[in-house]
């Protein structure tokens, strides 16, 4: 206690705020790296590197697979029929979609 009656106040949490802290710069150098090195795309190449089998993609509203070499430019940008607006999925055959 203080000569004026009043306990100390202890300091608790500066270990979680050290930890936090580390996450956040964690997380920060790990967008950068993937910024600078395009990692995700060099995954992707990794992955796909020795296939046999075409890369495909799902169309967005019938969900079927076509190679991405049978594709056009207009038909990734537009996809017309098949779903305008969607999101195109990557993948594998045989991949878990």
């Amino acid at each position: 206690m203080r000569s004026g009656g009043k306990p100390l106040k202890k300091k608790r949490g500066c270990a979680w705020r050290i930890l936090g802290l580390l996450m956040v710069l964690g997380l920060v150098a790990v967008l950068a790296v993937d910024y600078v090195f395009n990692l995700r795309s060099t995954i992707v190449f990794l992955a796909f590197r020795d296939s046999r089998q075409p890369l495909e993609v799902r169309l967005g509203g019938s969900g079927s697979w076509k190679p991405v070499s049978a594709l056009t430019v207009a038909r990734w940008i537009a996809p017309g029929a098949e779903g305008r607006g969607q999101r195109h999925h990557l993948a594998h055959p045989g991949a878990a979609a």
